[in-house]
């Protein structure tokens, strides 16, 4: 009995030896995904006001930046990076 107790603990921890509780954990899982996937969309993260700047015919260094991900689960750290050209205050918007 403890023999059996002990390989059940083991391949508990092991990836792919998944329980019926991980399993329906995971549907569960899918299913918020799909409905929040079925929702309509918005297009307010795009970019309105984009700039050149008319010295370098580039885009403008006003402020520019980026995620660390591009897409991130529940729970996880999402790092953003921002530069201003010259220093300035600026809001962020996430969606």
């Amino acid at each position: 009995m403890l023999q059996c107790a002990v390989v059940a603990g083991i391949a508990a921890t092991l990836p792919g030896c998944a329980t019926s509780e991980n399993s329906s954990s995971r549907a569960r899982q899918r299913d918020t995904i799909a409905k929040e996937n079925a929702k309509p969309g918005t297009l307010d993260w795009m970019l309105k006001n984009t700039r050149i700047d008319p010295a370098t015919k580039y885009r403008c260094p006003w402020v520019e930046g980026y995620c660390s991900h591009a897409s991130i689960q529940a729970g996880e750290t999402l790092s953003i990076f921002v530069s201003t050209n010259p220093v300035s205050a600026f809001t962020l918007e996430i969606y």
